[in-house]
């Protein structure tokens, strides 16, 4: 009769762990989305996932948003730090299966929500897409891209849906290195709809593409640090250029205005 290992015991310190890994990974995500992607890889069961999950928001390592972002959560700077620390002490297979499965069941969650993609300005030598993400009747994100490539133009239209949830995850992860209280930004970058709903915009570019950016935050505060990173010339370029490469494929090392 052939033997048969039995299966191996993970401690509730390393099941957090993959928990962190899979909130990471997701990005923006509610319990109720998460637990399937868990119980996709058989990482655990539901109600311990609940009870650990629930201690690792506790312990502030995994973060609730509110009002606008209610009920999505995110890995916090504690969170991040834990996992640079600790996070070899998950299996790589483990950390693998979660890595490369995150992408596909992300895109199966932005399907969900309302993407849109249009032309605004289509003649030769000016075009300009609007792609907007939306949560019911609320516009979480909306991009405004012009440029002289047809062909960019398209692909952005074409990659959007299944890139937004990385752009969005981007863009909100921007505030979280600022100043502990910057300024707002200007009058003209800023539009409140109540108390825990703001939306700044602004414009980024890199050689031929421009991007004008209206991303909702649920606090001012939030508002604030999101406008006072992107003031920074280095990380507003950076920014325009993850753009360029998750809507269009351009890597840094190519001009977009060198494409047709």
């Amino acid at each position: 009769m052939p033997m048969i290992s039995p299966k191996r015991q993970v401690s509730d310190a390393e099941n957090k762990l993959r928990l962190l890994f899979c909130v990471d990974a997701l990005g923006f995500v509610t319990e109720t989305q998460l637990w399937p992607f868990v119980a996709s890889l058989n990482l655990m069961e539901y109600m311990p996932m609940q009870l650990l999950l629930h201690e690792l928001m506790a312990g502030g390592f995994v973060g609730r948003g509110t009002h606008a972002l209610e009920g999505q959560l995110f890995v916090s700077a504690e969170g991040k730090s834990a996992l640079g620390q600790l996070g070899h002490r998950v299996m790589p297979q483990d950390q693998k299966r979660i890595t490369d499965a995150a992408p596909a069941y992300r895109a199966q969650l932005i399907q969900q929500a309302h993407v849109r993609a249009t032309y605004e300005t289509a003649r030769p030598g000016a075009y300009r897409v609007l792609l907007e993400l939306r949560e019911e009747a609320l516009p979480i994100l909306t991009l405004r891209l012009s440029t002289a490539s047809r062909d960019l133009a398209a692909q952005a239209m074409h990659s959007f849906e299944a890139n937004a949830a990385s752009i969005l995850t981007c863009l909100y992860r921007l505030g979280e290195d600022s100043d502990p209280e910057p300024a707002l930004p200007p009058a003209a970058a800023l539009q409140s709809h109540g108390p825990h709903e703001h939306v700044v915009t602004t414009e980024l570019v890199t050689g031929d593409l421009v991007f004008e950016v209206s991303l909702l935050l649920s606090s001012l505060s939030g508002a604030a640090a999101y406008s006072h990173a992107l003031a920074r010339p280095e990380t507003a370029q950076k920014t325009a250029e993850h753009l360029a490469l998750a809507l269009c494929g351009l890597p840094p090392s190519v001009p977009p205005d060198s494409i047709p």
